[in-house]
């Protein structure tokens, strides 16, 4: 019998967990597409994502981590419902079932 994620591509599965990943903007127009569905390791960190998705979908995706001192992020990460601060939501594990928007701020005056 089939289990309750077998065939779909979102939540939890035997070869890790699935995240979706919103793109915004910039990363949206460089990827070409609104949303990308990841497969992860279970313990898999916020870091650990960004970094998968550098190597395996747009090396832009390490903007969002290195940015030089005093200059501020490129977007802002929203994480079910939650915006992300960094450094110190880096080290957050995902779990299965996350939706993570990326946003760039608001430019304007």
């Amino acid at each position: 019998m089939a289990g309750p994620n077998n065939g779909h591509p979102y939540g939890e599965r035997e070869q890790g967990i699935w995240v979706r990943v919103h793109l915004f903007e910039t990363l949206r127009g460089r990827v070409g597409r609104a949303q990308i569905e990841v497969t992860l390791q279970p313990g898999t960190t916020l870091e650990g994502l960004f970094h998968h998705m550098a190597a395996e979908v747009d090396e832009g995706f390490m903007d969002i981590l290195v940015r030089p001192p005093g200059e501020p992020s490129i977007c802002v990460v929203i994480l079910n419902g939650r915006t992300l601060r960094f450094p110190r939501d880096l080290q957050r594990e995902l779990e299965a079932g996350d939706e993570l928007h990326l946003i760039p701020p608001i430019a304007g005056g």
